[in-house]
């Protein structure tokens, strides 16, 4: 269900209900790979493209999404997910401001306008200095598309109302065992039609997702705790070291956002 509030917009989508299905608890590897099938297809040229940009260009293509986890922890307990709670926790870090300060720079000196996410493989709202951290992202990167997926169980009405003049889209995925929005989430829904809200939204995309936590999803690079690796590496090029740039804590970049412990890292932002 799609609701319009002037220029902005609400989306509400029930995603639970298919991801209790048959389709997805009992045949998950079949519709995997279906799925993958299907998106390789549609999808090689575009790789294969963006792939030879980076051979044959001197200066490659700048990445088209960053995102920047600021702290490496989340409360969630998605059994899909690598670094849910109840999975063995990285080495805590927290950015200092001084990092995430000096990576709005670099990007403000590169007139960055794509996509910036204030978040990664955490839940952000974690991070108790966000709504500073957002502010002072959209201060310096004006043209960024900047954005934040949230699992919405520390974030209150009035939280909300703070983060969202600095984001252009916050998803809200609501997990519960059950198809139906937690109290704090239903508040935000039920705002965002009021009159006060269409305001505060005009402009905006705010998406609620109703999701089953014990959903089977892709590998997450072999790392998904509920589902394993493939057997056979995949035929089609992955997109994702092209055109994700992914910062941990610790300044330090992973190979994408499917890298969720870590394990490859390209870069480091404090050399």
């Amino acid at each position: 269900m799609v609701n319009r509030q002037g220029r902005g917009l609400l989306v509400y989508t029930n995603r639970w209900a298919r991801e209790n299905s048959f389709w997805w608890r009992v045949l998950p590897l079949m519709r995997a790979k279906i799925h993958y099938s299907i998106r390789s297809f549609i999808r090689k040229k575009e790789i294969d493209s963006t792939i030879a940009a980076f051979q044959n260009t001197a200066i490659p293509p700048l990445f088209s999404r960053i995102e920047i986890e600021t702290v490496n922890r989340c409360n969630g307990a998605c059994e899909f997910c690598p670094v849910n709670r109840n999975e063995p926790q990285r080495p805590y870090a927290r950015m200092t401001e001084d990092l995430f300060s000096n990576i709005l720079g670099q990007l403000a000196d590169l007139q960055y306008r794509a996509g910036l996410s204030l978040h990664s493989n955490n839940e952000p709202l974690l991070d108790k200095r966000l709504p500073e951290f957002a502010a002072q992202a959209r201060a310096r990167l004006p043209q960024a598309f900047i954005k934040m997926f949230t699992n919405g169980t520390l974030l209150s009405l009035d939280l909300f109302r703070t983060l969202l003049p600095s984001f252009d889209r916050i998803f809200i995925n609501n997990y519960k065992d059950s198809p139906e929005m937690h109290p704090n989430v239903q508040e935000i829904h039920d705002y965002c039609k009021s009159p006060e809200g269409e305001k505060l939204i005009k402009n905006k995309t705010v998406v609620i997702q109703l999701r089953n936590p014990s959903v089977v999803l892709s590998s997450r690079g072999g790392n998904a705790p509920n589902r394993k690796a493939p057997v056979r590496p995949p035929s089609v090029n992955c997109i994702y070291p092209f055109r994700q740039f992914v910062i941990r804590p610790d300044g330090r970049a992973s190979l994408c956002c499917n890298d969720a412990l870590g394990q490859m890292t390209m870069g480091d932002l404090n050399a």
